[in-house]
Parts: C-alpha cells; structure tokens; sequence
C-alpha cells in the first residue's frame, strides 16, 4: 500500500517538474523589475523595465522618465528595443539568467541584477 502512494507522489512531482520547466522566458519576464539602487553624482539611480505581455514595455532610470520598449527573445538573447517617437531607435542585446524573483541582465562582462516588483 505504501508504495502505491510513493508511486503516485513521484508521478505528480514529475508532472508538475514539467509544468514548471515549460515556463518560457516570454512568461517569466512579463512584470515590474527593479535594480538596486546605485549612486551616480551623488544621486540615487534606480532602473526599472516594465514587460508587458505583447512584447511592449517602459524602461526607466535617471530622473524617472519612462522610454517605450519593444522586446523579444532570439538566441538565448533578450532584445530590448527602444522607442523614441514612434520609431525603433536603439537596440541591445542582453543574456539574461533568472534566479527565483531575479533577472540578471548582463552585457559587455558588465551585469545588473532586477528584482521582481510585488
């Protein structure tokens, strides 16, 4: 009797360890994400990237001026576009790792860490 209920444990574990490694990057991105704060000038700089699910978002920094995003996923990559009056104005190329409520944005030998927004 006991080894029917271990069967049947292990059997859910699997299935959900499949559910949550389904979860793609598309999904897991979709929110509000904070830096730390860091000093520049003796001002407090916080970055924020707001990821919509249709691919648009806000990304903010110096003095909160939020600029329009498009982004996608390509190459393990995650493409974060800018958007300046209407236009497609600059694009950067990140790797990208998430670890529990963080998204490590790293370019250049250079990462930043963002923080799940509750």
């Amino acid at each position: 009797m006991k080894k029917n209920y271990v069967a049947i444990a292990l059997t859910v574990l699997m299935i959900l360890g499949i559910f949550v490694s389904c979860t793609s990057p598309e999904q897991k991105i979709v929110g509000t994400w904070k830096s730390d704060s860091s000093a520049v000038l003796g001002v407090k700089v916080e970055s924020v990237y707001v990821f919509n699910e249709d691919g648009t978002g806000t990304m903010s920094a110096l003095l909160g001026v939020e600029v329009p995003i498009k982004y996608s996923f390509s190459d393990d990559k995650l493409v974060v576009t800018t958007v300046i009056l209407g236009n497609d104005a600059a694009t950067t190329e990140y790797d990208y790792k998430f670890s529990g409520n963080n998204l490590v944005l790293s370019i250049g030998g250079e990462s930043v860490t963002y923080t799940r927004a509750a």
